[in-house]
Protein backbone atom coordinates (compact mmCIF):
# COMPACT_ATOMS: atom_id res chain seq x y z
CA UNK A 1 0.00 0.00 0.00
CA UNK A 2 1.76 3.05 -0.96
CA UNK A 3 0.55 6.34 0.95
CA UNK A 4 0.33 9.86 -0.57
CA UNK A 5 0.53 11.51 3.02
CA UNK A 6 -1.20 14.27 3.79
CA UNK A 7 1.65 15.69 5.77
CA UNK A 8 4.35 16.24 3.36
CA UNK A 9 7.42 14.11 3.56
CA UNK A 10 10.76 14.08 2.43
CA UNK A 11 11.59 11.03 2.90
CA UNK A 12 11.03 7.85 1.55
CA UNK A 13 10.52 5.39 4.66
CA UNK A 14 8.37 2.24 4.88
CA UNK A 15 5.70 2.13 7.51
CA UNK A 16 3.93 -1.62 8.26
CA UNK A 17 0.84 -1.17 10.45
CA UNK A 18 -0.23 -3.92 12.89
CA UNK A 19 -3.40 -4.30 14.51
CA UNK A 20 -2.83 -2.71 17.71
CA UNK A 21 -5.32 -4.85 19.39
CA UNK A 22 -3.45 -8.23 18.69
CA UNK A 23 -0.26 -8.01 19.53
CA UNK A 24 0.33 -11.97 18.26
CA UNK A 25 0.64 -12.95 14.51
CA UNK A 26 0.45 -9.34 13.35
CA UNK A 27 3.11 -7.92 15.53
CA UNK A 28 5.25 -10.56 14.36
CA UNK A 29 4.84 -10.49 11.08
CA UNK A 30 5.20 -7.03 11.26
CA UNK A 31 8.26 -7.74 12.64
CA UNK A 32 9.96 -9.95 10.30
CA UNK A 33 9.14 -7.13 7.54
CA UNK A 34 10.28 -4.46 8.75
CA UNK A 35 13.90 -6.68 9.34
CA UNK A 36 13.19 -7.25 5.35
CA UNK A 37 12.59 -3.76 4.36
CA UNK A 38 15.42 -2.32 6.70
CA UNK A 39 18.02 -4.34 4.62
CA UNK A 40 16.71 -3.48 1.15
CA UNK A 41 17.40 -0.58 -0.59
CA UNK A 42 13.74 0.07 -1.33
CA UNK A 43 13.68 2.76 1.50
CA UNK A 44 15.75 4.70 3.85
CA UNK A 45 14.05 3.53 7.37
CA UNK A 46 10.65 1.39 8.04
CA UNK A 47 8.61 1.97 11.36
CA UNK A 48 6.67 -0.43 12.99
CA UNK A 49 3.58 1.61 13.94
CA UNK A 50 0.26 0.27 15.87
CA UNK A 51 -2.56 0.73 13.96
CA UNK A 52 -6.76 0.95 14.07
CA UNK A 53 -7.43 1.47 10.50
CA UNK A 54 -10.97 0.23 9.59
CA UNK A 55 -9.84 -3.03 7.83
CA UNK A 56 -7.31 -3.78 11.28
CA UNK A 57 -10.13 -3.02 13.78
CA UNK A 58 -12.78 -4.86 11.50
CA UNK A 59 -10.76 -8.00 9.85
CA UNK A 60 -11.52 -11.27 11.28
CA UNK A 61 -8.09 -12.67 11.01
CA UNK A 62 -4.52 -11.47 12.08
CA UNK A 63 -4.15 -8.62 9.70
CA UNK A 64 -1.56 -5.98 8.76
CA UNK A 65 -0.86 -3.13 6.51
CA UNK A 66 1.90 -1.76 5.12
CA UNK A 67 3.47 0.81 3.21
CA UNK A 68 6.07 0.66 1.28
CA UNK A 69 7.36 3.96 -0.43
CA UNK A 70 5.32 6.95 -0.36
CA UNK A 71 3.89 8.10 -4.06
CA UNK A 72 4.08 11.78 -2.48
CA UNK A 73 7.97 11.58 -2.23
CA UNK A 74 9.25 12.84 -6.35
CA UNK A 75 12.18 10.49 -6.95
CA UNK A 76 10.10 7.62 -5.57
CA UNK A 77 6.77 8.17 -7.55
CA UNK A 78 8.76 7.92 -10.58
CA UNK A 79 10.26 4.49 -9.70
CA UNK A 80 7.10 3.03 -8.80
CA UNK A 81 5.61 4.21 -12.16
CA UNK A 82 7.86 0.75 -13.19
CA UNK A 83 7.10 -2.85 -12.78
CA UNK A 84 9.85 -3.48 -11.41
CA UNK A 85 9.45 -1.44 -8.04
CA UNK A 86 6.67 -2.76 -7.17
CA UNK A 87 7.70 -6.43 -7.49
CA UNK A 88 11.03 -5.83 -5.28
CA UNK A 89 8.52 -4.42 -2.89
CA UNK A 90 5.82 -6.92 -3.33
CA UNK A 91 9.10 -9.75 -3.22
CA UNK A 92 10.04 -8.44 0.14
CA UNK A 93 6.14 -8.57 1.84
CA UNK A 94 6.38 -12.42 0.42
CA UNK A 95 9.86 -13.27 1.94
CA UNK A 96 8.83 -11.86 5.35
CA UNK A 97 5.41 -13.59 5.28
CA UNK A 98 7.20 -17.15 4.36
CA UNK A 99 9.67 -16.13 7.25
CA UNK A 100 7.04 -16.17 9.87
CA UNK A 101 4.94 -19.19 8.77
CA UNK A 102 8.07 -21.75 8.54
CA UNK A 103 7.29 -22.79 12.01
CA UNK A 104 3.42 -23.34 12.44
CA UNK A 105 2.12 -21.25 14.00
CA UNK A 106 1.26 -21.55 17.68
CA UNK A 107 -2.64 -22.26 18.17
CA UNK A 108 -4.42 -21.86 21.83
CA UNK A 109 -7.77 -23.17 22.78
CA UNK A 110 -9.93 -22.50 25.84
CA UNK A 111 -11.52 -25.47 27.13
CA UNK A 112 -14.79 -24.17 28.31
CA UNK A 113 -18.39 -23.20 27.54
CA UNK A 114 -18.48 -19.32 26.17
CA UNK A 115 -19.00 -17.45 28.60
CA UNK A 116 -17.33 -18.81 31.29
CA UNK A 117 -19.66 -18.76 34.20
CA UNK A 118 -18.18 -18.93 37.95
CA UNK A 119 -19.55 -17.92 41.40
CA UNK A 120 -16.24 -17.34 42.89
CA UNK A 121 -13.56 -14.45 43.13
CA UNK A 122 -10.79 -17.06 41.67
CA UNK A 123 -11.61 -19.21 38.74
CA UNK A 124 -9.05 -21.70 36.66
CA UNK A 125 -9.13 -22.37 32.57
CA UNK A 126 -8.01 -24.95 30.19
CA UNK A 127 -6.21 -24.37 27.89
CA UNK A 128 -4.78 -27.06 25.07
CA UNK A 129 -2.46 -26.11 22.43
CA UNK A 130 0.43 -27.65 19.77
CA UNK A 131 2.99 -26.14 21.46
CA UNK A 132 4.46 -25.64 24.57
CA UNK A 133 3.43 -21.97 25.79
CA UNK A 134 6.12 -19.89 27.21
CA UNK A 135 4.32 -16.32 27.43
CA UNK A 136 1.74 -14.36 27.16
CA UNK A 137 0.45 -10.89 26.55
CA UNK A 138 -3.34 -9.93 28.21
CA UNK A 139 -6.16 -7.24 27.60
CA UNK A 140 -8.40 -7.04 30.36
CA UNK A 141 -11.68 -5.07 30.39
CA UNK A 142 -14.04 -5.58 32.95
CA UNK A 143 -14.98 -3.75 36.67
CA UNK A 144 -11.61 -4.68 38.07
CA UNK A 145 -8.15 -5.72 37.35
CA UNK A 146 -5.57 -8.98 37.97
CA UNK A 147 -3.02 -10.42 36.63
CA UNK A 148 -3.07 -14.24 35.32
CA UNK A 149 -1.01 -17.27 35.62
CA UNK A 150 -0.27 -19.80 33.11
CA UNK A 151 0.95 -23.52 34.31
CA UNK A 152 1.51 -26.67 32.93
CA UNK A 153 -0.95 -29.33 33.81
CA UNK A 154 0.42 -33.07 34.45
CA UNK A 155 -1.53 -34.48 31.37
CA UNK A 156 -0.36 -36.00 27.81
CA UNK A 157 0.25 -33.18 25.76
CA UNK A 158 0.08 -29.30 26.09
CA UNK A 159 -2.39 -28.58 28.83
CA UNK A 160 -2.22 -25.45 30.68
CA UNK A 161 -4.88 -24.04 33.48
CA UNK A 162 -4.76 -20.01 33.19
CA UNK A 163 -5.88 -19.13 36.76
CA UNK A 164 -6.42 -15.34 38.02
CA UNK A 165 -4.20 -14.09 40.75
CA UNK A 166 -6.50 -11.22 42.41
CA UNK A 167 -10.05 -12.15 43.62
CA UNK A 168 -12.38 -10.46 40.86
CA UNK A 169 -15.92 -8.70 42.13
CA UNK A 170 -18.97 -9.60 40.45
CA UNK A 171 -18.90 -8.18 37.01
CA UNK A 172 -18.63 -8.86 33.52
CA UNK A 173 -15.24 -9.49 31.81
CA UNK A 174 -13.42 -10.20 28.84
CA UNK A 175 -9.92 -11.53 28.28
CA UNK A 176 -8.36 -10.92 25.37
CA UNK A 177 -4.39 -12.93 24.98
CA UNK A 178 -1.98 -13.03 22.82
CA UNK A 179 -0.02 -16.76 23.46
CA UNK A 180 3.72 -17.05 22.62
CA UNK A 181 6.24 -20.20 21.96
CA UNK A 182 9.57 -20.72 22.51
CA UNK A 183 10.06 -21.18 19.05
CA UNK A 184 9.57 -17.41 18.99
CA UNK A 185 5.71 -18.36 17.03
CA UNK A 186 2.42 -16.55 18.89
CA UNK A 187 -1.19 -17.49 18.35
CA UNK A 188 -4.14 -15.81 16.99
CA UNK A 189 -5.98 -13.92 19.42
CA UNK A 190 -7.76 -15.71 22.18
CA UNK A 191 -10.69 -14.40 23.38
CA UNK A 192 -12.47 -15.48 26.74
CA UNK A 193 -15.78 -14.09 28.33
CA UNK A 194 -16.02 -14.31 31.95
CA UNK A 195 -19.13 -13.76 34.17
CA UNK A 196 -18.33 -13.76 37.89
CA UNK A 197 -21.76 -13.83 39.69
CA UNK A 198 -20.98 -13.83 43.39
CA UNK A 199 -23.55 -15.26 45.74
CA UNK A 200 -25.33 -12.52 47.85
CA UNK A 201 -23.72 -13.11 51.59
CA UNK A 202 -25.61 -10.21 53.16
CA UNK A 203 -27.25 -7.09 52.37
CA UNK A 204 -26.64 -3.77 54.49
CA UNK A 205 -29.87 -1.65 55.57
CA UNK A 206 -29.15 1.95 55.56
CA UNK A 207 -32.04 4.47 56.71
CA UNK A 208 -32.05 7.88 54.87
CA UNK A 209 -32.68 9.54 58.85
CA UNK A 210 -30.84 8.32 61.92
CA UNK A 211 -34.36 7.64 63.68
CA UNK A 212 -38.07 7.65 63.22
CA UNK A 213 -39.78 10.28 64.87
CA UNK A 214 -42.94 9.38 66.90
CA UNK A 215 -45.57 10.18 65.73
CA UNK A 216 -44.17 9.84 61.79
CA UNK A 217 -46.80 8.63 59.32
CA UNK A 218 -45.96 7.68 55.64
CA UNK A 219 -43.57 6.37 53.79
CA UNK A 220 -40.07 5.90 56.04
CA UNK A 221 -37.00 5.17 53.34
CA UNK A 222 -34.02 3.00 53.88
CA UNK A 223 -31.23 2.21 51.04
CA UNK A 224 -30.67 -1.61 50.76
CA UNK A 225 -27.17 -2.77 49.49
CA UNK A 226 -26.39 -6.06 48.65
CA UNK A 227 -22.65 -7.74 49.57
CA UNK A 228 -20.58 -10.99 48.34
CA UNK A 229 -18.76 -13.26 50.56
CA UNK A 230 -15.56 -10.33 50.34
CA UNK A 231 -17.91 -7.92 51.80
CA UNK A 232 -17.57 -5.77 48.68
CA UNK A 233 -20.73 -4.50 46.47
CA UNK A 234 -22.54 -7.11 44.49
CA UNK A 235 -23.87 -5.64 41.46
CA UNK A 236 -26.73 -8.14 40.93
CA UNK A 237 -30.37 -7.83 40.38
CA UNK A 238 -32.29 -10.19 43.06
CA UNK A 239 -35.40 -10.07 44.16
CA UNK A 240 -35.64 -9.80 47.91
CA UNK A 241 -38.73 -9.91 50.50
CA UNK A 242 -38.56 -7.39 53.90
CA UNK A 243 -40.74 -8.04 56.98
CA UNK A 244 -41.34 -5.46 59.43
CA UNK A 245 -44.01 -4.66 62.37
CA UNK A 246 -46.02 -8.10 61.11
CA UNK A 247 -46.02 -6.91 57.40
CA UNK A 248 -44.32 -8.34 54.78
CA UNK A 249 -43.46 -6.81 50.77
CA UNK A 250 -41.44 -8.15 47.93
CA UNK A 251 -39.23 -5.69 46.01
CA UNK A 252 -36.21 -6.21 43.80
CA UNK A 253 -32.40 -4.80 43.15
CA UNK A 254 -31.38 -2.80 40.72
CA UNK A 255 -28.22 -3.80 38.51
CA UNK A 256 -26.14 -1.97 40.79
CA UNK A 257 -27.60 -4.25 43.56
CA UNK A 258 -29.43 -1.61 45.61
CA UNK A 259 -32.77 -0.90 46.00
CA UNK A 260 -34.94 1.52 48.03
CA UNK A 261 -37.45 0.22 50.92
CA UNK A 262 -40.60 2.54 51.70
CA UNK A 263 -41.54 1.93 55.21
CA UNK A 264 -45.58 2.45 55.71
CA UNK A 265 -45.89 3.67 58.95
CA UNK A 266 -48.98 4.82 60.64
CA UNK A 267 -47.58 7.30 63.69
CA UNK A 268 -48.52 4.33 66.53
CA UNK A 269 -45.14 2.77 66.41
CA UNK A 270 -43.12 2.68 69.85
CA UNK A 271 -39.29 2.30 71.29
CA UNK A 272 -37.67 0.74 67.70
CA UNK A 273 -38.44 -0.86 64.55
CA UNK A 274 -36.84 -4.18 63.34
CA UNK A 275 -36.73 -4.18 59.51
CA UNK A 276 -35.44 -7.87 58.06
CA UNK A 277 -34.47 -8.37 54.49
CA UNK A 278 -35.02 -12.26 53.37
CA UNK A 279 -33.31 -13.60 49.75
CA UNK A 280 -34.26 -16.90 48.57
CA UNK A 281 -35.84 -17.37 52.54
CA UNK A 282 -32.86 -16.83 54.17
CA UNK A 283 -32.05 -13.67 56.48
CA UNK A 284 -29.63 -11.22 54.96
CA UNK A 285 -29.97 -7.94 56.41
CA UNK A 286 -31.38 -7.13 59.92
CA UNK A 287 -31.84 -3.63 61.23
CA UNK A 288 -33.21 -1.55 64.25
CA UNK A 289 -34.44 1.87 64.16
CA UNK A 290 -34.96 4.07 66.88
CA UNK A 291 -38.03 5.74 67.56
CA UNK A 292 -37.60 8.86 69.55
CA UNK A 293 -39.06 12.24 70.71
CA UNK A 294 -38.13 14.84 68.18
CA UNK A 295 -36.50 18.06 69.69
CA UNK A 296 -35.61 19.72 66.41
CA UNK A 297 -37.50 20.45 63.36
CA UNK A 298 -37.07 16.56 61.15
CA UNK A 299 -37.20 17.37 57.55
CA UNK A 300 -37.28 14.41 55.16
CA UNK A 301 -37.69 15.15 51.59
CA UNK A 302 -37.02 13.93 48.24
CA UNK A 303 -35.85 15.09 44.86
CA UNK A 304 -37.13 13.82 41.80
CA UNK A 305 -36.92 14.70 38.24
CA UNK A 306 -39.48 17.12 36.54
CA UNK A 307 -39.46 15.38 33.99
CA UNK A 308 -39.87 11.60 34.32
CA UNK A 309 -40.65 11.98 37.99
CA UNK A 310 -37.68 9.63 39.03
CA UNK A 311 -35.52 10.40 41.83
CA UNK A 312 -32.57 12.38 41.67
CA UNK A 313 -29.87 10.57 43.90
CA UNK A 314 -26.60 12.79 44.05
CA UNK A 315 -28.12 16.05 44.73
CA UNK A 316 -25.56 18.43 46.82
CA UNK A 317 -27.95 20.48 49.05
CA UNK A 318 -26.34 23.28 51.11
CA UNK A 319 -28.19 24.63 53.81
CA UNK A 320 -27.50 26.86 56.71
CA UNK A 321 -23.96 28.22 56.91
CA UNK A 322 -21.95 25.54 56.16
CA UNK A 323 -24.21 22.20 56.24
CA UNK A 324 -24.07 19.74 53.28
CA UNK A 325 -26.03 16.41 52.55
CA UNK A 326 -26.56 14.37 49.44
CA UNK A 327 -29.28 12.59 48.37
CA UNK A 328 -29.60 9.29 48.71
CA UNK A 329 -31.21 6.10 46.66
CA UNK A 330 -35.01 7.18 45.22
CA UNK A 331 -33.74 11.03 45.74
CA UNK A 332 -34.27 10.46 49.38
CA UNK A 333 -32.83 13.32 51.98
CA UNK A 334 -32.82 13.94 55.36
CA UNK A 335 -31.73 17.36 57.41
CA UNK A 336 -32.82 19.08 61.11
CA UNK A 337 -32.80 21.83 62.02
CA UNK A 338 -33.82 24.24 65.53
CA UNK A 339 -36.85 24.44 65.94
CA UNK A 340 -37.46 27.75 66.46
CA UNK A 341 -36.81 28.65 61.94
CA UNK A 342 -40.13 27.74 60.12
CA UNK A 343 -38.54 27.71 57.14
CA UNK A 344 -35.46 26.38 55.73
CA UNK A 345 -33.23 27.88 52.59
CA UNK A 346 -31.68 25.34 50.27
CA UNK A 347 -29.43 25.29 47.45
CA UNK A 348 -29.73 22.14 45.30
CA UNK A 349 -26.63 21.07 43.31
CA UNK A 350 -27.34 18.24 41.27
CA UNK A 351 -25.71 15.69 39.39
CA UNK A 352 -24.70 16.78 35.59
CA UNK A 353 -28.04 16.77 33.62
CA UNK A 354 -30.18 18.86 35.65
CA UNK A 355 -30.03 22.61 36.20
CA UNK A 356 -29.04 23.77 39.50
CA UNK A 357 -32.10 25.62 41.71
CA UNK A 358 -32.91 27.04 45.05
CA UNK A 359 -35.83 26.59 47.09
CA UNK A 360 -37.63 27.25 50.56
CA UNK A 361 -38.82 24.17 52.47
CA UNK A 362 -41.56 25.60 54.34
CA UNK A 363 -42.45 23.33 57.81
CA UNK A 364 -45.67 25.66 58.57
CA UNK A 365 -44.82 25.39 62.50
CA UNK A 366 -44.83 21.44 61.98
CA UNK A 367 -41.74 19.60 64.10
CA UNK A 368 -42.47 16.62 61.18
CA UNK A 369 -42.68 17.77 57.57
CA UNK A 370 -41.70 16.03 54.16
CA UNK A 371 -40.69 18.00 51.46
CA UNK A 372 -40.87 17.20 47.26
CA UNK A 373 -38.86 19.09 45.51
CA UNK A 374 -38.41 19.01 41.94
CA UNK A 375 -35.74 19.28 39.39
CA UNK A 376 -35.73 20.73 35.63
CA UNK A 377 -33.69 18.26 33.42
CA UNK A 378 -31.56 20.12 30.59
CA UNK A 379 -32.36 19.34 27.05
CA UNK A 380 -31.51 15.61 26.72
CA UNK A 381 -30.06 15.67 23.04
CA UNK A 382 -26.19 14.59 24.96
CA UNK A 383 -27.80 12.84 27.91
CA UNK A 384 -26.11 9.63 28.02
CA UNK A 385 -23.88 10.53 25.17
CA UNK A 386 -20.37 9.08 25.62
CA UNK A 387 -17.59 11.58 24.15
CA UNK A 388 -13.92 10.50 24.76
CA UNK A 389 -11.74 13.39 24.75
CA UNK A 390 -7.66 13.13 23.98
CA UNK A 391 -5.71 15.24 26.02
CA UNK A 392 -2.32 16.32 25.23
CA UNK A 393 -1.12 16.92 28.80
CA UNK A 394 0.28 20.42 28.10
CA UNK A 395 -3.33 21.34 26.44
CA UNK A 396 -4.63 20.22 29.88
CA UNK A 397 -6.16 23.57 30.47
CA UNK A 398 -7.65 24.00 27.52
CA UNK A 399 -9.32 20.85 27.61
CA UNK A 400 -10.67 20.92 31.03
CA UNK A 401 -13.19 24.11 29.60
CA UNK A 402 -13.94 21.77 27.16
CA UNK A 403 -15.26 18.19 29.31
CA UNK A 404 -16.31 20.88 32.15
CA UNK A 405 -19.23 22.00 29.12
CA UNK A 406 -19.64 18.64 28.09
CA UNK A 407 -20.08 17.29 31.21
CA UNK A 408 -23.28 19.76 32.29
CA UNK A 409 -24.81 18.03 29.66
CA UNK A 410 -25.24 15.01 31.07
CA UNK A 411 -23.01 13.55 28.25
CA UNK A 412 -20.31 10.22 29.60
CA UNK A 413 -16.62 11.79 29.18
CA UNK A 414 -13.45 9.43 29.00
CA UNK A 415 -10.42 11.31 29.01
CA UNK A 416 -7.35 10.06 27.64
CA UNK A 417 -4.23 11.59 28.65
CA UNK A 418 -0.98 11.61 26.83
CA UNK A 419 2.70 13.24 26.55
CA UNK A 420 2.51 15.21 23.13
CA UNK A 421 6.66 14.17 22.91
CA UNK A 422 6.13 10.50 23.28
CA UNK A 423 4.00 9.65 20.27
CA UNK A 424 3.83 5.78 21.65
CA UNK A 425 1.61 7.01 24.40
CA UNK A 426 -1.22 8.22 22.14
CA UNK A 427 -1.18 5.24 20.19
CA UNK A 428 -1.50 3.54 23.74
CA UNK A 429 -4.37 5.82 24.53
CA UNK A 430 -5.76 5.37 20.78
CA UNK A 431 -5.53 1.59 20.97
CA UNK A 432 -7.31 2.14 24.72
CA UNK A 433 -10.32 3.86 22.96
CA UNK A 434 -10.88 1.55 20.14
CA UNK A 435 -11.25 -1.57 23.14
CA UNK A 436 -14.19 0.42 24.54
CA UNK A 437 -16.28 0.08 21.58
CA UNK A 438 -19.05 2.37 22.79
CA UNK A 439 -17.90 5.66 22.19
CA UNK A 440 -20.23 7.90 20.25
CA UNK A 441 -17.63 10.98 19.55
CA UNK A 442 -13.89 11.66 20.11
CA UNK A 443 -12.21 15.43 20.14
CA UNK A 444 -8.72 15.61 20.21
CA UNK A 445 -7.81 18.87 22.29
CA UNK A 446 -4.53 20.55 20.97
CA UNK A 447 -2.58 23.62 21.62
CA UNK A 448 -0.48 24.70 18.63
CA UNK A 449 1.70 27.69 17.29
CA UNK A 450 -1.16 28.78 14.58
CA UNK A 451 -3.01 32.03 14.58
CA UNK A 452 -6.41 30.08 13.79
CA UNK A 453 -8.62 27.47 15.24
CA UNK A 454 -8.08 24.33 13.38
CA UNK A 455 -10.72 21.64 12.88
CA UNK A 456 -9.21 18.78 11.32
CA UNK A 457 -11.38 15.76 10.61
CA UNK A 458 -10.46 12.04 9.04
CA UNK A 459 -10.59 12.66 4.99
CA UNK A 460 -13.35 9.85 5.32
CA UNK A 461 -15.37 11.12 7.80
CA UNK A 462 -18.53 12.82 6.77
CA UNK A 463 -19.82 12.74 10.30
CA UNK A 464 -17.03 14.65 11.45
CA UNK A 465 -16.85 16.95 8.67
CA UNK A 466 -20.00 18.14 8.68
CA UNK A 467 -19.72 19.18 12.89
CA UNK A 468 -16.66 20.82 11.78
CA UNK A 469 -18.63 23.39 9.23
CA UNK A 470 -21.78 23.64 11.19
CA UNK A 471 -19.45 25.06 13.76
CA UNK A 472 -16.93 27.21 11.32
CA UNK A 473 -20.83 28.68 9.97
CA UNK A 474 -21.82 29.36 14.22
CA UNK A 475 -18.68 30.93 14.95
CA UNK A 476 -18.27 33.29 11.98
CA UNK A 477 -21.99 34.54 12.50
CA UNK A 478 -20.99 35.51 16.50
CA UNK A 479 -18.08 37.76 15.01
CA UNK A 480 -15.50 35.46 16.90
CA UNK A 481 -11.77 36.70 16.84
CA UNK A 482 -10.33 33.93 15.52
CA UNK A 483 -11.01 32.27 11.97
CA UNK A 484 -11.67 29.09 12.15
CA UNK A 485 -10.26 26.33 9.77
CA UNK A 486 -12.01 23.21 8.79
CA UNK A 487 -9.44 20.52 6.83
CA UNK A 488 -8.97 16.96 6.45
CA UNK A 489 -6.29 16.05 8.72
CA UNK A 490 -2.71 13.89 8.88
CA UNK A 491 -2.97 12.89 12.97
CA UNK A 492 -2.47 9.81 14.23
CA UNK A 493 -5.57 9.55 16.46
CA UNK A 494 -7.68 10.74 13.02
CA UNK A 495 -7.38 7.39 10.78
CA UNK A 496 -6.74 5.36 13.87
CA UNK A 497 -10.35 5.22 16.04
CA UNK A 498 -13.15 3.36 14.93
CA UNK A 499 -15.98 6.85 15.88
CA UNK A 500 -15.91 9.64 14.30
CA UNK A 501 -12.59 11.93 15.60
CA UNK A 502 -11.91 15.71 15.48
CA UNK A 503 -8.96 17.17 16.59
CA UNK A 504 -9.87 21.23 17.74
CA UNK A 505 -6.02 23.08 17.62
CA UNK A 506 -6.32 26.37 19.71
CA UNK A 507 -3.55 29.08 19.20
CA UNK A 508 -1.35 29.39 21.95
CA UNK A 509 -2.69 33.11 21.84
CA UNK A 510 -6.60 32.58 22.42
CA UNK A 511 -7.42 33.75 25.97
CA UNK A 512 -9.04 31.87 28.73
CA UNK A 513 -12.72 33.38 27.99
CA UNK A 514 -12.43 32.67 23.97
CA UNK A 515 -11.58 29.34 24.94
CA UNK A 516 -14.71 29.14 27.04
CA UNK A 517 -16.57 30.93 24.46
CA UNK A 518 -15.61 28.56 21.69
CA UNK A 519 -15.65 25.24 23.61
CA UNK A 520 -19.89 26.73 24.72
CA UNK A 521 -20.19 26.94 20.68
CA UNK A 522 -19.35 23.86 20.03
CA UNK A 523 -21.77 22.47 22.72
CA UNK A 524 -24.26 23.79 21.16
CA UNK A 525 -23.69 22.63 18.08
CA UNK A 526 -23.13 19.37 18.92
CA UNK A 527 -26.81 19.61 20.62
CA UNK A 528 -28.41 20.33 17.37
CA UNK A 529 -26.44 17.15 15.57
CA UNK A 530 -27.61 15.07 17.93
Amino acid sequence: HHNASLKPTSENRGEIYFNALDKGVPLTLARFINNRLSKSNLVSRSKVIPGGFFVLRNNPSPAILTEGSFISHSMNEKALRTGKALTNEARVFHQAIRDVFKKSPLRVEAYSKEPVRVTTPFFKILLISNKIISSADLEMDGPARSTFRIEKVPMVGQVYSLSNSRPLPTGDYFLTFNFHSPDGSSSPQVNISVQVRHPIEKATLNPVAPYIPKGFRGAFPLQLTLKDNLGKLNPSVAEFSVQYDGKFFPGVTRQDGKACILLDLQGSELDSLKVSVFIGGKSVGTLKIPILDVSESFILGRVRSALTHEGVEKVKIQYGVDKEIFSSIGGYFFCELPYIFKNLFVKMVPPFGYSPANFWLRTEGNKISFHLVELQALPTALLDKKIGVFIDRASETRARFFTKELRKTGAKISRFSYLVEDETSLMAQVAKANRMKNLDLIFSIKEEGQNFISLRHYHKSKVAKTLGDRLATRMKKVKFRFKVNVEAGGDYELGHTGPPTIVLSFPKSASSGEVGEFVKETVEVLKSAF
